[in-house]
């Protein structure tokens, strides 16, 4: 009996043992906690296609950058292009039926001016593991700040849209695109955001483009 009794004893011992070794050591996560990205994890944008808000319209076409984009039926576009030192500069507006302004253009790479410009003067974007970038300032200082892409094109390709105030103003709006063009390889859109009305109207202009 005592034999046996000393065997039995011996068996949980081993049972025991086995169980820690399998078990003990683990870390217990609490459930229905989520683990967090760090600050050094890359958050990418959101893509969206933004409502159209805009019910009758016009459209601009610049042949010369090879764009075209649909505008509110009451407000009027122009646009000019500018020589510089060297290269050129598109530079335009739309003026809305409210006074508000919101000015595009780009610049082919060789433009060169002794004034310096806005987000306008741009040649595209360049994006990397999920960040975004002036093209010819891939740099991580120079990381665009980047609320969400917006598809145009059909669907084809992808604005980038800004609303930091570092890179637009208080209130500002801004987006980038990328366009078919050896000549003027982007271009920028910037307005007012600083009501919903304002905000939807820039995005459903943006999202109008359309590329040759």
């Amino acid at each position: 009996m005592q034999h046996k009794t000393i065997l039995t004893f011996t068996a949980l011992l081993v049972l025991a043992a086995g169980l820690y070794a399998t078990f003990g050591t683990r870390e217990v996560v609490p459930t229905g906690d989520t683990p967090q990205p760090s600050k050094m994890d890359t958050v990418i944008p959101a893509t969206t296609t933004p409502t159209n808000t805009l019910k009758k319209t016009n459209s601009y076409h610049s042949k010369e950058m090879g764009v075209l984009f649909e505008y509110p039926v009451d407000a009027v576009a122009t646009s000019t292009v500018v020589e510089g030192t060297t290269g050129k500069y598109l530079t335009g507006t739309i003026q809305l039926s409210s006074g508000k302004i919101i000015s595009f253009g780009g610049q082919t790479k060789d433009f060169t001016s002794p004034k310096g410009g806005d987000i306008t003067h741009t040649t595209g974007y360049t994006s990397s593991e999920g960040k975004y970038y002036f093209n010819r300032q891939v740099t991580e200082a120079s990381a665009l700040v980047v609320e969400r892409t917006i598809l145009v094109d059909k669907g084809r390709t992808e604005a980038v849209l800004m609303t930091d105030t570092d890179t637009v103003g208080l209130s500002g709006i801004a987006a980038i695109i990328n366009t078919t063009n050896t000549l003027f390889p982007g271009i920028a859109f910037q307005g007012s955001a600083a009501t919903e009305e304002e905000k939807a109207i820039f995005e459903s202009i943006v999202a109008s483009v359309t590329l040759e």
